[in-house]
């Protein structure tokens, strides 16, 4: 099918022409079920790009409700897949997150080039339910994927969410991931491979400084224009703890930046019992370090990056 790499490199944000060969080549192959769900595949992505999340997310539902009883196994998967990702895109993460926990395949076991998708949007619940651990496990995967197959595209979506979780983890250097995407993507002339992410990197390409290019200059509106439509998109889904009084207490100064020594000055308490209570902290937030504490801190917006 024609029409997607028009989609892909567009720098005006007008999707028409890509809309009408992408319908034009199905019009072509009517008989063809795989092409016929790529091609309604792109046709969502162009509403999901236009603003229009329930059309574009009412179209795969179609699609799916349409496919005949012998359709591949796979194909209906990968098809679901999409639509979870259209829905996490619109801040819609009840279904996405009950896959993660009762379908999603073992990312401990090798990748399948097949489920790459799958693999995909595990990666986006894993950052947004902070499973940082899960997430570096997955990137690994997905980096020896991409070097194995040559898959650039996958790429510089991998530079992308890596940048994410540095972001949000406050470990490694988001800013080099950024510059990596940016740099390959401007090279293949690839817009939405960026601007699809929205409010996930909007902050962090602002801080980038870009030039005042026209292939810059469109990323950046075209990334703004998608965070505005969908500002809920990659938004932590973990809840607030249940903390006690003295845990709430420990926990406010701990992510303020005190040390357990001028926490105990602080409560009157001694630095053991501090240290009990920071422990029982860091439980309850599913951390293990004092950084990893300030970072999902921050997530919950109980503290500025």
């Amino acid at each position: 099918l024609t029409g997607e790499c028009d989609l892909e490199s567009s720098l005006n944000g007008d999707y028409r022409d890509p809309l009408e060969k992408v319908t034009a080549g199905l019009s072509r192959v009517p008989g063809d079920l795989e092409v016929r769900c790529a091609g309604i595949g792109i046709q969502s992505r162009i509403l999901m790009a236009e603003g229009e999340a329930d059309e574009g997310i009412r179209l795969m539902n179609s699609l799916m409700e349409d496919l005949p009883l012998n359709a591949p196994v796979r194909l209906r998967e990968n098809l679901r897949v999409h639509r979870m990702t259209l829905q996490l895109m619109k801040g819609e993460t009840r279904e996405p997150l009950n896959w993660l926990e009762m379908e999603a395949p073992d990312e401990t076991r090798d990748l399948i080039v097949l489920d790459r998708y799958k693999q995909l949007l595990k990666l986006r619940l894993y950052i947004i339910t902070a499973q940082w651990e899960k997430t570096r496990l997955l990137t690994i995967k997905f980096a020896n994927y991409c070097n194995q197959y040559n898959r650039p595209y996958m790429r510089i979506k991998l530079h992308l969410l890596q940048a994410i979780i540095d972001r949000r983890t406050g470990t490694g250097s988001w800013k080099q991931e950024m510059e990596t995407a940016v740099s390959m993507a401007r090279r293949f002339s690839l817009v939405r491979v960026i601007a699809d992410e929205g409010i996930g990197v909007l902050d962090m390409l602002r801080e980038m400084e870009l030039p005042d290019a026209p292939w810059e200059k469109s990323v950046l509106r075209l990334t703004r224009l998608h965070a505005a439509n969908y500002p809920t998109y990659m938004r932590s889904a973990v809840s607030r703890p249940a903390f006690t009084g003295r845990e709430q207490e420990v926990y406010a100064l701990l992510v303020a930046g005190y040390k357990n020594a001028q926490i105990a000055s602080i409560l009157a308490l001694s630095e053991r019992t501090v240290k009990h209570y920071a422990t029982k902290v860091y439980q309850k937030l599913g951390v293990r370090t004092r950084a990893e504490a300030i970072s999902r801190a921050a997530e919950l917006g109980d503290v500025s990056r």
